[in-house]
């Protein structure tokens, strides 16, 4: 059927039929056309129809009725129309509108970049989850809650300079070094995350990352000097007299790694009784790295 001139009235007066049908609007070729459908149930929807690579595409623009006229029908038709002269293809310009508009949407924070690699490590179970956490929290959390509100991407070396200069300035040392170490982490771990089919599939935060912040932040070396005093015999004594007044377990064990010649407590603490060779009079403690791996030292 030719196309139609709409008005208020000829929208009015189109009847339902026992099956559905449309009638267009007459346009210029090549410009689309306002569509109107007419439901067996009365309902009339309309459509903006137009050609794009040689095929027809639509998009649906609303019901008549209820408080809406045809002028507002029109008016978001020839919104429609415009765009599509100015972009080629409305629909897929609208579609990647939407999907810039759900990324935006799933951007994730500085915080939520730091929470998101200590969940990695438990889920790893990293022994080393909670200090990292910790660490986060002492200074970077607590002491910048406007930063870690800010979008990971957002975040520059000079930001990461002066979260481990108010550590410097507050005397502390070998720490800054480590929490240097696990921002970097964090960083790496964001950026690989937003390629992993798991993180788009749950709907997760996405960081969107286009560099590490932290790999242009200075290692301080002189931090990283390994003390080589002993104690004398007046501080082993002050020491083993100050061991007397903890409590059992934390007494034992002090005096235990004390004669294995002060190794890592973390790694003590770790031990099993398999590591405990008690024949071979032997101790084997284990160093875990990154990746899984280990390395083992034995003591005897």
């Amino acid at each position: 059927m030719p196309g139609q001139t709409f008005t208020d009235s000829y929208i009015r007066n189109l009847k339902p039929k026992p099956k559905s049908y449309k009638r267009s609007e007459s346009a210029r070729k090549g410009e689309g056309r306002l569509i109107v459908r007419v439901l067996p149930s009365g309902v009339k929807e309309f459509f903006y129809r137009y050609r794009c690579n040689g095929q027809d595409k639509t998009i649906a623009l609303g019901r008549y009725g209820n408080g809406r006229t045809l002028a507002d029908i029109t008016k978001e038709f020839r919104k429609n129309r415009d765009l599509q002269e100015r972009t080629g293809d409305v629909k897929g310009h609208l579609q990647a509108k939407k999907r810039r508009a759900e990324l935006e949407r799933r951007q994730g924070t500085f915080g939520q970049l730091l929470d998101a690699y200590v969940e990695s490590l438990r889920a790893a179970s990293k022994p080393s989850a909670g200090q990292v956490e910790g660490l986060f929290r002492r200074h970077v959390r607590d002491p910048f809650p406007s930063l870690v509100k800010a979008r990971a991407k957002e975040i520059t070396a000079d930001d990461v300079t002066h979260v481990l200069a108010r550590m410097v300035n507050r005397g502390i040392t070998r720490q800054v070094n480590v929490l240097r170490a696990y921002l970097r982490a964090a960083f790496q771990h964001g950026a690989e995350a937003a390629h992993d089919p798991r993180t788009i599939a749950r709907d997760r935060v996405l960081f969107r990352l286009t560099g590490n912040p932290v790999a242009t932040v200075k290692k301080i070396q002189e931090f990283e000097r390994v003390g080589d005093r002993i104690l004398t015999e007046d501080e082993l004594k002050a020491f083993r007299s100050a061991l007397e007044n903890l409590p059992l377990v934390q007494r034992a064990t002090l005096r235990l790694n004390l004669s294995l010649a002060g190794q890592r407590p973390k790694q003590l603490l770790r031990a099993t009784w398999t590591a405990f060779n008690f024949e071979g009079k032997t101790l084997l403690l284990s160093d875990i790295k990154g990746r899984g791996g280990s390395r083992d030292h034995l003591i005897g």
